[in-house]
């Protein structure tokens, strides 16, 4: 059977500029912030696995417990805890930022727990 070619065209229209999606991603992230579960849902789902590497690598030796950093960015998101400025910065940025002084703090009080000098 002869492959077949398929093409698909991209309206002019329907193009949008780095910055156009940029600013639709602050406000996404605006919303979570402000409470919008389907906004935290969205991010959860598009960026749990980029913001689980930033927290493994943050964490040294704790990197396993990575998902309760990343459990506590979420909790934090959606009870107005984080607070995201997009005046100040991109939302991509801040996710990382946060996500990993999380980590940096969670790491900090095991190895307090543990008697681990730095």
């Amino acid at each position: 059977m002869p492959a077949r070619t398929i093409r698909f065209h991209v309206p002019e229209s329907a193009s949008r500029t780095d910055d156009e999606i940029q600013d639709e991603f602050d406000d996404l992230v605006t919303r979570a912030c402000e409470g919008d579960r389907h906004a935290l849902t969205a991010l959860a789902i598009a960026y749990s696995n980029m913001l689980l590497k930033e927290a493994r690598a943050e964490m040294g030796h704790f990197k396993q417990d990575a998902g309760d950093v990343l459990a506590d960015f979420y909790r934090a998101v959606m009870e107005g805890e984080a607070l995201f400025d997009p005046d100040e910065e991109r939302a991509g940025v801040w996710m990382r930022r946060i996500v990993r002084e999380l980590a940096r703090r969670y790491r900090a009080a095991r190895e307090r727990d543990w008697g681990i000098d730095r």
